[in-house]
C-alpha cells in the first residue's frame, strides 16, 4: 500500500488493492491532501484500510498528524474474511494521530470500523476532542457485522471505545450507516483464471451516495482546500460515471475491472467530456468536449431521475476539440447529468447548479 512519512504532499486517484499490509499508512506528522483514493481488501491477507500513527520517539511529537482526505472508497476483506481480527477493522489510529475524513464510503469490515487509542499522554484521544481527528459525512456499511450498528462500528476491543460510538452518533458529524449500492466487488481469486471482471465500486445514481449531504468548501475559508479538491456530489472516490481505474492500473491488465460497457452507463475511450466549468454552476456553464473521428453528436441535459431537462447540442462533428454553453439560469439548483452521445456510445458526467 502507500506510507507517508511526514510532509505535505498531496495526491489524487490512488488504489491500494489485495495488499498483505495496511493500504493507507500515516505518520511522523504528514499534513496533505488526498482525494479519490480506493483500497480493496482480499479475503484472506491484509492490515487496516488505514494504519494512521503519530510520532515515533515520543508520541506526543509535533506537528501531529493531521492529513485532510475526502471521497475515499475503503472496501474490507468481507464478513466472511478469514483475516485475523486484528488486523480486519477499517482504521486503527494511535500515537497522537488525527486526520480528517470526509464524504468517504467504509464497507465490509469484520471487525469493526475505527479503533482509536486513549492512553493519556500522545492520545489520538485528544485528537478527536480538539477537532484534529474528525470524521464527517460518511457511509458505513457491513462494518464489524450485518447488523450495521454504531457498537458493531466501534467495538470495544482492547480498550473503551465509548466516546468514539458517541462522535459517530452525533447527528452533527453525519456519519450515515447505509448501503452505498456498489455496482460490483471482485476480490483476488487464487488463480487469474477464475477472476469474473466483477470489481467496480461505483454507486448508483440514485442511491444514498448522492443522495445525503455533500460537504464543499468556502474558498475565503480555507483556500488551500478549495484549490486542491475538485467538487464531487456524491460520497466515496467513484460516482456513476466514469469508472477511473480501467485502462491504466494492473487491476484492469488482469482482468478484474468490470467492463464499463455492460453497466447502465456505457462509456468509451473515443469520444468523451473533458470538463465542465464553473462546476458548480450559478449562470453558464461551459462544455468542453473531445471527438475523435467523425461522427453526428448530441449533447443533452437530464436530471437523476433521467428526465430530459435540455439539448444542447445536436449536429454532425470533425474531428478536433469542441466547447459549448450551457445557461442554467432557469435550472433549479441540484445535481444534473451532462450526456454526449455518439457513433461510438454515451459518455456520462457530473454538473452541479447553485
Amino acid at each position: 500500500g502507500f506510507e507517508f512519512f511526514g510532509g505535505t504532499v498531496n495526491t489524487k486517484y490512488l488504489v491500494a488493492a489485495y495488499c498483505q499490509d495496511d493500504a493507507f499508512d500515516y505518520d511522523n506528522g504528514f499534513r496533505g491532501f488526498g482525494q479519490f483514493w480506493f483500497a480493496i481488501q482480499n479475503t484472506d491477507t491484509g492490515g487496516y484500510a488505514g494504519e494512521h500513527d503519530g510520532g515515533t520517539s515520543n508520541d506526543d511529537d509535533t506537528p501531529y498528524a493531521i492529513p485532510t482526505i475526502l471521497n475515499a472508497t475503503y472496501i474490507g476483506s468481507g464478513l466472511n474474511s478469514s483475516v485475523e481480527n486484528a488486523d480486519s477493522k477499517a482504521f486503527l489510529i494511535r500515537d497522537g494521530a488525527g486526520g480528517k475524513y470526509r464524504n468517504s464510503i467504509f464497507a465490509e469490515f469484520p471487525s469493526g470500523g475505527i479503533e482509536i487509542e486513549d492512553k493519556g499522554v500522545g492520545s489520538s484521544k485528544d485528537r478527536l476532542d480538539n477537532g484534529d481527528l474528525e470524521f464527517t459525512n460518511n457511509l458505513w456499511w457491513n462494518v464489524g457485522g450485518s447488523e450495521n450498528t454504531i457498537n458493531e462500528i466501534a467495538p470495544d476491543a482492547s480498550q473503551n471505545q465509548q466516546f468514539v460510538r458517541d462522535y459517530l452518533s452525533n447527528q452533527d458529524n453525519n456519519n450515515f450507516i447505509q448501503n452505498p449500492a456498489l455496482n460490483g466487488i471482485e476480490r483476488l481469486p487464487s488463480t487469474i483464471a477464475e477472476i469474473n471482471g466483477d470489481l467496480d465500486p461505483r454507486v448508483e445514481l440514485s442511491g444514498p451516495a448522492y443522495t445525503n449531504p455533500i460537504y464543499s468548501y468556502d474558498e475565503d475559508e480555507n483556500e488551500a482546500e478549495f484549490n486542491f479538491f475538485s467538487e464531487a456530489p456524491y460520497y466515496g472516490a467513484f460516482g456513476s460515471g466514469s469508472l477511473w481505474i480501467k485502462g491504466w492500473t494492473f487491476l484492469d491488465e488482469i482482468g478484474i475491472v468490470s467492463d464499463v460497457t455492460s453497466v447502465n452507463i456505457k462509456e468509451t475511450k473515443n469520444n468523451k467530456i473533458i470538463s465542465s466549468y464553473p462546476n458548480p454552476a450559478i449562470s453558464n456553464a461551459t462544455i468542453q468536449f473531445e471527438v475523435t473521428e467523425p461522427t453526428p453528436v448530441v449533447i443533452t441535459v437530464s436530471n437523476t431521475s433521467g428526465e430530459l431537462v435540455s439539448e444542447i447540442e445536436n449536429s454532425f462533428h470533425n474531428k478536433g476539440y469542441y466547447s459549448t454553453e450551457i445557461n442554467v439560469d432557469n435550472y433549479a439548483a441540484g445535481v444534473y447529468i451532462i450526456n454526449l452521445q455518439t457513433n461510438n456510445g454515451i459518455y456520462n458526467s457530473i454538473l452541479i447548479v447553485k
